[in-house]
C-alpha cells in the first residue's frame, strides 16, 4: 500500500511540474524557433558574407620603387615591374614585416653606431631593416630587462630575423651604463615576474629561498631545481645579492 501511495504521489507531482497552460505551450513554442533562427542565421550569415579582396597594387608598386632605386646605386638595371617577395627584400637589407613600410636608409647608414642601452625609438629606425614597429618592440624588451647587458639580446626582439640582426650588429654597442639589478635575496614573486629572464622561474626561485635561506652568491641560482645552464647564464647580469 505504501509503494502504491508514494507511487500515485509522485504521479501526481509530475503531472503537476511537466503540465502547461495554453500560453506557456506557446510561449515554449516561440522561444524554440528564437533560438533556431538564431542558430541557422549564424551560418548563413557567414556563408553569404562576400569576400572582402585585399589591393597589393599599391605594396607591389613601393616595393619596385624601392628596388630601383636600390638598383641603381649598385649600378645594376631598373627592373621591370613585377611582384618582388619578401624574402627578396630581406636579402637587399630591408624587410616588411608586421605592416612596416620598405623605407629608403641614407647612404651612410652602415657608418652609424648606436648604444642600444640609450637609443631611442627613431634612432633604431635609422638601422636597415629596422621599421617603427620593430624599433619600438626593442625598447619596450629594453626597459623589461632593465637595460641590455650584450648586443647579442637583440636577436631575441620578437619579429627581428637573423639576417637583419647580423646586418646590424657592427653598428650596435652597449655603453657602460649598467643593467638594472635584481636582489635575489629580496625581490619578491611579483618582481621576478616582471623580469623576462626570471618570470619562468619566479616561483622556483622564491622557494629555494625560503627553504636554503638567503643566496649566498649569484651563482647559487644554479642549484634551483628548473634553472637550466642557458637560463642561468641569461640571469646572472641582472642578478644581485647585496
Amino acid at each position: 500500500m505504501n509503494g502504491l501511495f508514494y507511487f500515485s504521489a509522485m504521479r501526481k507531482w509530475l503531472d503537476q511540474l511537466f503540465t502547461f497552460t495554453r500560453g506557456e505551450r506557446n510561449g515554449i513554442v516561440v522561444l524554440v524557433f528564437l533560438c533556431l533562427f538564431a542558430f541557422v542565421f549564424r551560418y548563413a550569415y557567414f556563408y553569404f558574407k562576400p569576400v572582402e579582396h585585399f589591393n597589393n597594387s599599391e605594396h607591389d608598386k613601393e616595393v619596385n620603387e624601392f628596388l630601383a632605386e636600390y638598383n641603381s646605386k649598385n649600378g645594376q638595371p631598373e627592373p621591370q615591374e613585377q611582384h618582388v617577395s619578401t624574402d627578396t627584400a630581406h636579402e637587399v637589407g630591408y624587410r616588411k614585416s608586421d605592416s612596416e613600410p620598405y623605407t629608403a636608409k641614407p647612404r651612410n647608414a652602415t657608418s652609424l653606431k648606436l648604444d642600444i642601452n640609450t637609443a631611442d625609438a627613431e634612432e633604431f629606425e635609422k638601422l636597415r631593416g629596422i621599421g617603427p614597429v620593430i624599433s619600438k618592440r626593442i625598447v619596450k624588451f629594453r626597459i623589461l630587462l632593465g637595460g641590455f647587458a650584450a648586443v647579442e639580446q637583440l636577436k631575441e626582439v620578437y619579429g627581428l630575423p637573423d639576417s637583419t640582426y647580423r646586418h646590424i650588429k657592427t653598428q650596435l654597442v652597449v655603453g657602460s651604463q649598467a643593467p638594472t639589478h635584481i636582489n635575489i635575496n629580496t625581490a619578491s614573486y611579483k618582481e621576478f615576474k616582471a623580469h623576462p629572464y626570471f618570470r619562468d622561474n619566479a616561483k622556483l626561485i622564491e622557494a629555494h629561498r625560503k627553504q636554503h635561506g638567503d643566496f649566498k652568491q649569484v651563482s647559487d641560482l644554479k642549484n634551483v631545481d628548473g634553472v637550466t645552464d642557458s637560463t642561468y647564464r641569461k640571469m646572472a647580469p641582472y642578478a644581485t645579492v647585496e
